[in-house]
């Protein structure tokens, strides 16, 4: 049941979130990084973005089924392990505890993540099948939890924050055209208007090779601007160097190339866990600023 759950809420999707959370507001603060990385709120924020996103998960998951039926048959729990009625009254919990976690953090984040857990409901049950709405929602609440960091801890540097938001947005952008791609079939039964199913996977391709040489070209000039400042150590710059080279821009070159590649549901899933990997790999530039 616990390995189950687990699946649910895609727990390794979670970890991702909260360390994204620890790397901005503990490498970008000017305080010790101990005394923030121990610091209650953050934790009471952290947890709170966590469970709006596993929430959200639960709910896409109990709207879906159908289509997860055609799409990933051996991944359906809801209505199989997990019943319906346990599953709609975990989201709801878990919204409910978020709200009441974060309001002793600050009332505008609450506002904000109330407002996100109405808006994820309303993606998983309307706007995932329309034209890219449903890609920009997901897109801008992977971006809004690292916003949320600075409006905690306003004195991080915003346009530092700003980079990584807009990189995460970009980012999950991406994955989730990735993702549409290869979920066609099930999408098609489902009536969505995917970009794929839309303009075709010609077209889609060629929207993604966009999208990905932009956001390589912003992070080679980020990061460029990034090494004449003094933000990053000297001694560290070319471990620096060497991260970027190897972790980050060639898996991004790499990406831009297998999208053309990639014609089958594996090759898609392939590159949907190579954009994530990616994704992740810039999030971790982060333990390298310093003063």
């Amino acid at each position: 049941m616990i390995q189950n759950l687990f699946r649910l809420v895609r727990f390794g999707n979670l970890l991702i979130i909260a360390l994204t959370q620890y790397c901005l507001a503990g490498f970008l603060s000017k305080e010790k990084l101990s005394v923030t990385l121990l610091d209650k709120n953050l934790a009471l924020l952290c947890l709170s973005t966590m469970l709006i996103a596993a929430a959200g998960y639960i709910i896409n998951d109990y709207l879906d089924v159908k289509i997860d039926e055609v799409n990933k048959p051996d991944r359906v729990l809801v209505g199989n392990s997990i019943s319906r009625k346990f599953a709609i009254l975990l989201h709801v919990s878990l919204n409910l505890i978020a709200i009441a976690l974060v309001i002793t953090v600050s009332r505008t984040i609450a506002v904000i993540e109330l407002g996100t857990a109405l808006l994820l409901v309303k993606y998983s049950s309307t706007y995932k099948r329309k034209l890219l709405i449903g890609n920009i929602i997901v897109a801008l609440f992977c971006g809004l939890s690292l916003f949320v960091v600075w409006l905690w801890k306003p004195e991080l540097s915003l346009l530092h924050v700003m980079a990584y938001t807009l990189f995460a947005f970009i980012a999950t952008l991406s994955r989730e055209i990735i993702k549409d791609m290869e979920d066609m079939k099930g999408d098609r039964i489902a009536d969505c208007r995917t970009l794929p199913l839309v303009f075709g996977i010609k077209q889609t391709k060629k929207i993604l090779f966009i999208i990905s040489s932009m956001l390589v070209t912003a992070c080679i000039i980020y990061f460029y601007e990034l090494m004449k400042s003094q933000h990053i150590l000297d001694a560290l710059k070319p471990v620096f160097t060497a991260y970027l080279a190897f972790a980050l821009i060639l898996p991004f070159f790499l990406l831009i190339y297998q999208v053309n590649q990639a014609n089958t549901t594996s090759d898609f899933a392939r590159l949907s866990r190579l954009n994530k990997l990616i994704m992740l790999s810039g999030i971790l530039t982060l333990v390298f600023f310093g003063e």
